[in-house]
């Protein structure tokens, strides 16, 4: 177990209830990694033997990207002018098709480390290759939520892939590795593409272990046309199916009625609002302020990196209330501090997770260190609270180092990624370039960078609580997987286009 530690900042966002911005603050943090205090400095309690550490800044909780496919960073741009069933159908999923495990572990690596240069310390997945997703999160030192997604498709049977997510729970725990890190979810990809049956198994596995169903909802008007026929809607179609009656993130929401919206609300189901993704493809715009009226948990997400063209969620923050305030023709429509809130504490509920978001005591200390050095907070800290928030809601400055300090209750680690091979033109069925460093393992070529290189950003991530032991990645499976051809990523010819 390491060190307590005390953190001394000129401002703290804990994100709390009562979004409070505490000045002069102490945040304390056990051995374990989880805090003990965060308030005003002159009401601390005494500490012995705590490591102390004085930071300029501002201290935040780590934003939370509540859906993402963050191993498809090889894939980025790829059919970056076509709306979303031909980007998928033409473009992505013949890709995907010849993506390998370890392509899967170097792309979700590098994008973790992307991901920690923007501040962002958890991520909602939903991929295949699961198991070298979540080597690659555990290596970075990221927290994550994994849903190996599976289809109904030609040679992709969902039964089997179902089944595997089942007997990994069952063997290594909903939650496991340094500090809960990682969760393991269910991830059926929607409605669209599993029959009901499918669903109903679904809603009964996740229920049977508590686990989180991460799944695809009314992200274009034209994918789920048969399914609203025939129940109405989808969240109508997903209540018969059992599976709102158990923890649900719905990726995207955008085409969906009132009464929609309000089933969502009655089953406590999370939204994740993913404003760049949607505009992007042009798939929609989904009412935030439908599903604020209604009390819906809703947290932010990028979506794939792929579909979006980056992992900042900060830029998410801005699309999201830019939106809001804009369609309501009222800029106070979306305030800085909801802004803030939707990327932290909101994200954590719209996932069920009462241990992170909000640097509160006994939740996790996966926090980030905001410098104010730059021209965003040339008018310095001594300033009004909204002014503050306000400043704070600004994208990182693209530097040479980064804007960020992101402490997780992780591991350490330093690196960047100027060196990472780029992998797309095989992906794409071009020919494989050679990679920059032969001979070592992805992590390595990405994290062999040495800090303060002017060639790349460059990321910093202290230790807060004991580093992992060494072997720390995912064991070995104690029973066989599914082979790739009967759950790898679909056929490109498999789906058709919907009428």
């Amino acid at each position: 177990m390491s060190h307590a530690r005390r953190y001394y900042a000129p401002i703290v966002l804990p994100v709390a209830a009562d979004f409070s911005v505490v000045r002069d603050a102490i945040l304390d943090v056990d051995g374990s990694g989880r805090i003990t205090y965060c308030g005003r400095a002159a009401e601390a309690p005494p500490t012995e033997g705590a490591i102390e550490t004085r930071l300029s800044g501002i201290l935040m909780p780590g934003l939370v990207n509540a859906h993402a496919h963050t191993a498809m960073t090889p894939l980025r741009g790829m059919g970056g002018d076509l709306p979303l069933m031909s980007w998928l159908q033409d473009v992505i999923w013949p890709a995907e098709d010849r993506m390998r495990p370890g392509d899967a572990y170097a792309g979700m690596l590098l994008g973790c480390i992307e991901m920690l240069r923007y501040g962002v310390t958890t991520s909602a997945e939903m991929y295949f290759h699961s198991e070298q997703v979540v080597a690659a999160a555990l290596d970075a030192g990221s927290r994550v939520l994994v849903a190996p997604v599976y289809f109904d498709l030609p040679g992709r049977n969902w039964r089997c892939a179902m089944a595997a997510i089942g007997e990994w729970i069952d063997q290594d725990g909903l939650r496991f590795g340094p500090a809960d890190r990682v969760e393991l979810c269910y991830g059926p990809h929607s409605a669209y593409t599993l029959p009901f049956e499918a669903l109903e198994a679904t809603a009964e596995a996740a229920a049977a272990r508590g686990a989180l169903v991460h799944i695809h909802l009314a992200e274009s008007q034209s994918e789920d046309l048969k399914q609203r026929l025939e129940y109405g809607s989808v969240p109508r179609l997903l209540r018969k199916a059992g599976l709102l009656n158990g923890r649900v993130l719905a990726a995207h929401s955008v085409h969906l009625s009132g009464a929609d919206v309000q089933l969502l609300a009655e089953h406590g189901v999370g939204v994740s609002h993913c404003p760049g993704s949607n505009a992007k493809l042009a798939s929609g715009r989904a009412d935030l302020a439908a599903f604020r009226a209604a009390d819906v948990a809703v947290g932010l997400g990028t979506d794939g990196p792929a579909s979006n063209d980056d992992l900042d969620l900060w830029e998410e923050m801005r699309l999201a209330a830019m939106l809001t305030r804009l369609s309501a023709m009222d800029a106070l429509a979306m305030t800085a501090r909801e802004m803030l809130l939707m990327a932290t504490r909101g994200g954590a509920a719209a996932l069920g997770r009462a241990d992170i978001g909000t640097l509160e005591p006994g939740r996790w200390a996966d926090m980030i260190h905001l410098s104010v050095d730059g021209p965003p907070f040339s008018a310095g800290l001594d300033i009004p609270d909204e002014q503050l928030l306000a400043t704070a809601c600004e994208p990182p400055l693209p530097t040479a180092n980064s804007s960020f300090e992101a402490t997780p209750a992780l591991g350490r680690v330093e690196g960047g990624w100027k060196n990472v091979p780029s992998l797309a033109p095989r992906i794409s069925g071009e020919r494989q370039p050679a990679w920059h460093r032969p001979g070592l393992p992805p992590a390595e070529r990405v994290l062999a960078l040495q800090p303060g290189s002017e060639q790349g950003h460059v990321l910093h991530v202290n230790t807060l609580a004991a580093a992992p032991a060494e072997g720390h990645r995912l064991p070995p499976c104690r029973s066989p997987r599914p082979s790739r051809p009967a759950c790898g990523p679909p056929s490109s010819t498999s789906l058709a286009a919907p009428a």
